[in-house]
């Protein structure tokens, strides 16, 4: 007979961290006043975010212009 999933575990995920990672997961969240998940989305988002303001940056780079080419 198969185990009956609850909504506790269906809303649970396991993530495993470093130690160092998860210190600084929980100064973050004290800090900000809020709980690792959502300091873990925070640091998520926020390097999202610059990674791809780099990707565009080395993307869409301006051609130059025949005057700077020669």
């Amino acid at each position: 007979m198969a185990r009956r999933k609850y909504p506790s575990d269906l809303n649970t995920r396991l993530v495993r961290v470093n130690v160092g990672d998860y210190l600084l997961l929980t100064e973050l969240s004290h800090k900000l006043n809020v709980t690792m998940a959502e300091a873990l989305s925070l640091a998520i988002t926020d390097r999202a975010t610059q990674e791809s303001d780099f990707i565009k940056a080395r993307l869409y780079k301006p051609m130059p212009s025949q005057s700077d080419v020669n």
